[in-house]
């Protein structure tokens, strides 16, 4: 068993008092120098008497940075130990850390680096060095263990403007928008008169599935092929009175939703084979048709367009089903598996906006409704 350590001495910190400093380079780490030709300094700032910096000439070059320079400085002191090995005692010392960065950095800011080859920047190196030092310097770089931290500021300077070309090519998606939500008379005053039944579900297949409605009707809830217990429960509540026409209507509504929430949870990427309704084959061969990628090359693609589109009809009809053009963006998040937020947006698209303080989504007559953002839709460059 080893012998225990014994703590021989433990110096405090005290108040601007001058303790080891602990260096990192920001560009690697320094090659072997001797200690003649390094010189440490420890700087005051002018502006903020509290505040330090260091000066580090070593090896030719310049090094500079802001001693505790971090948040977690604020609130914490760091110490380190020092054993000795033939004692077994340890001494307990504060210190402080400070990051150097080579003054060749602030000097290259001002070159586009981007734009320069390997070579051209060997040579401005040269150039700004001049003889030995700068080929000495050269080859060391290469031979340095490069550190994270030396390409951060190039990195920050490179999303940034790789965002602000982004924001530049940004193009309008309102058409795109047009195209993924169902036709809609956008100045329309009333919420009734937003979305024609016919646009949302096209009326030559609503009159073929009288018979399928029916169906669903009369037959017990446990034995309708559908995954939902949503779309269950609200044929549940139906089926509590007697069939009306409206009733039935609501009906074949609910088992295009079933087959439209099939889609967006499938990950297949081609509807020509997939199952997506267990009640009406027609309706499966109607969204096989509607909601398929017309841009693709490969006809019958599943892709982002057809999921998006999938998503704004799926909205809609949660609203027209409903009775009084409202729906629960809680309760489509979880039948959708989708975030609210990512439900609340598509519910934008289609004019339908949450009430405050509140997961209700309802439906707003399209001047009403504030302009919509354009970044959020994955859309596919044409």
């Amino acid at each position: 068993m080893k012998e225990k350590v014994e703590i021989e001495k433990i110096y405090s910190r005290k108040k601007n008092g001058v303790v080891p400093t602990l260096m990192k380079f920001q560009n690697g780490k320094l090659s072997a120098f001797t200690k003649e030709n390094t010189h440490f300094t420890r700087l005051r700032f002018n502006q903020d008497k509290a505040k330090f910096g260091a000066l580090l000439a070593a090896n030719g070059n310049l090094y500079h940075g802001v001693i505790n320079n971090s948040e977690a400085s604020e609130l914490t002191d760091t110490y380190i130990c020092v054993r000795n090995k033939k004692t077994n005692k340890m001494t307990i010392i504060p210190i402080d850390q400070v990051n150097l960065k080579n003054t060749i950095y602030g000097e290259l800011d001002q070159i586009k680096k981007s734009d320069l080859t390997d070579q051209v920047t060997k040579m401005t190196l040269l150039k700004k060095f001049g003889g030995r030092k700068a080929s000495r310097y050269v080859n060391d770089q290469e031979q340095m263990r490069m550190d994270i931290v030396v390409v951060e500021d190039s990195l920050n300077q490179t999303v940034n403007e790789s965002i602000l070309e982004n924001e530049e090519e940004e193009v309008d998606n309102t058409k795109y928008f047009d195209t993924i939500r169902p036709p809609c008379n956008k100045e329309a005053d009333k919420v009734s008169d937003i979305y024609a039944m016919s646009d949302v579900i096209p009326t030559e297949l609503m009159d073929r599935l009288d018979e399928e409605a029916k169906t669903v009707y009369q037959t017990n809830i446990d034995q309708i092929p559908i995954a939902s217990e949503w779309l269950k429960q609200l044929i549940a509540d139906i089926q509590q009175s007697p069939a009306s026409v409206e009733d039935l209507q609501r009906l074949k509504i609910i088992m295009y939703m079933d087959c439209l929430l099939n889609l967006i949870k499938s990950r297949v990427r081609s509807l020509k084979k997939a199952e997506l309704s267990q009640i009406s084959e027609k309706i499966e061969n109607n969204v096989r048709d509607r909601f398929a990628d017309p841009n693709s090359s490969v006809s019958g693609s599943r892709t982002v367009f057809s999921t998006e589109k999938a998503l704004c009809h799926f909205i809609v009809m949660a609203l027209l089903v409903s009775g009084n053009y409202q729906t629960d963006a809680a309760v489509l998040s979880q039948e959708l598996n989708a975030p609210r937020a990512k439900v609340t947006k598509y519910a934008h698209i289609v004019y339908a906006l949450p009430k405050s303080r509140s997961s209700i989504l309802t439906l707003k007559a399209p001047k009403n409704v504030p302009p919509l953002p354009t970044k959020f839709s994955r859309r596919k460059k044409e």
